[in-house]
């Protein structure tokens, strides 16, 4: 009986200290479990802080102003992405580079319009578009300040931005030549008077064209507008596209324009050259001609009108259109199907317009890669009357 007792004493014991080994291990997993969840909590709020997402979590709410200390990593990449940007845009060699020269002096309306439309177009990867807005004085001599103020507001992210302000008035003659100096064969430029327009697609025409032509001797120039006014139309047949034939992507035009020009840069230097020393020539008189084919031109025209009342530097295109005569050289133009032009003038008053005609034609919207292909096929060469010459 006694060991009866003793045996069931044991078996009590033994099972007590089973049921207490069992309560042992039970404590120890919760603790491991919630030591585990503390160690894995505080490892996910460190990888949060040091910008990492954890797989399967999300970043925690964010929060505006000064109460959001926290930024996620899709932003924090935006933002290193952006400043890379614009350091390979400061600093890296571009693969092209077109410098755009804009004339301007109290046209604030015309001038805005023109920035709006370069903002607008679209510059292919690897090229990079510098601005120089040249600032001429009124004939008073007061700086027109709402036209500096557009210029000072302005944000270009596609390339360096200079302002340069005339320190008196000198005139459409001497800013033209003052526009731009290239320091060599592929040292692009585009001038542009404030009352332009760009189309979207004009520095991919302007570079293709200026890489096309810059060895050509016979052009001194390609232009974004379009050809539209004859030289001289002794046969009244009105604007040129009537001698235009179908399938045309680029004419070859005797006469020169200085609207949305783009100078083959070494015979730039050659006018600017020949201009300054014929300025400097007492008497020189660029209409002064015998050749039947240029001496009722409308440019000359024109300069002898503004020379009867002492305003001949207004008329400066009688300079360039001697030059270009003297020299052989024509003006390539681009041409569309449907009459839609790169550049446009809106052809606002000035000194030399008192009224202007606004715009002759749309721009274009829809890009035509035939207009960079350059057939001969699909030009045609005009004389200064308008009409097709023979090849």
């Amino acid at each position: 009986m006694q060991r009866a007792n003793r045996a069931v004493t044991f078996q009590e014991l033994y099972a007590r200290a089973r049921l207490y080994m069992r309560y042992h291990v039970i404590i120890s997993v919760l603790l491991l479990g919630a030591a585990t969840g503390l160690f894995l909590l505080n490892i996910n709020s460190f990888l949060r802080q040091s910008g990492v997402v954890v797989n399967g979590s999300s970043p925690p709410t964010r929060r505006s102003g000064a109460d959001a200390p926290y930024k996620d990593e899709s932003e924090s990449r935006s933002l290193v992405k952006k400043l890379t940007r614009r350091a390979i845009a400061e600093n890296a060699v571009p693969d092209r580079l077109l410098t755009v020269v804009i004339l301007t002096r109290d046209r604030p309306w015309s001038l805005e319009r023109l920035l709006v439309s370069l903002s607008a177009a679209r510059y292919d990867q690897g090229v990079r578009v510098n601005l120089i807005l040249r600032q001429d004085l009124p004939a008073n001599g007061v700086l027109c300040q709402d036209t500096a103020r557009i210029i000072r507001r302005l944000y270009w992210p596609h390339g360096s931005v200079d302002h340069a302000i005339e320190q008196a008035p000198r005139g459409p003659m001497r800013m033209w030549l003052g526009a731009y100096a290239p320091s060599g064969p592929t040292d692009y430029f585009l001038v542009l008077e404030d009352d332009m327009e760009v189309s979207r697609f004009y520095c991919r025409w302007v570079l293709a064209a200026l890489d096309r032509f810059r060895l050509d001797s016979t052009v001194f120039a390609v232009s974004a507008s379009k050809p539209e006014l004859r030289g001289r139309d002794p046969l009244g047949l009105g604007p040129v596209q009537s001698s235009i034939p179908a399938g045309t992507t680029h004419v070859k035009y005797r006469m020169p324009t200085p609207d949305a020009l783009a100078p083959v840069p070494r015979h730039w230097n050659a006018f600017r050259t020949w201009a300054v020393k014929m300025l400097d020539s007492d008497g020189f008189d660029p209409t002064l001609t015998e050749e039947v084919d240029v001496r009722d031109l409308r440019p000359f025209e024109i300069y002898r009108e503004m020379r009867a009342i002492g305003r001949q530097e207004l008329a400066w295109t009688a300079f360039l259109v001697r030059y270009t005569f003297e020299v052989g050289q024509s003006t390539v133009y681009p041409w569309t199907p449907t009459g839609a032009s790169l550049a446009r003038s809106w052809d606002e008053p000035d000194a030399l317009t008192r009224h202007g005609r606004g715009p002759t034609s749309d721009l274009l919207a829809v890009w035509d890669p035939a207009l960079v292909r350059w057939n001969p096929r699909a030009g045609v060469r005009l004389d200064y009357t308008g009409r097709p010459m023979s090849p």
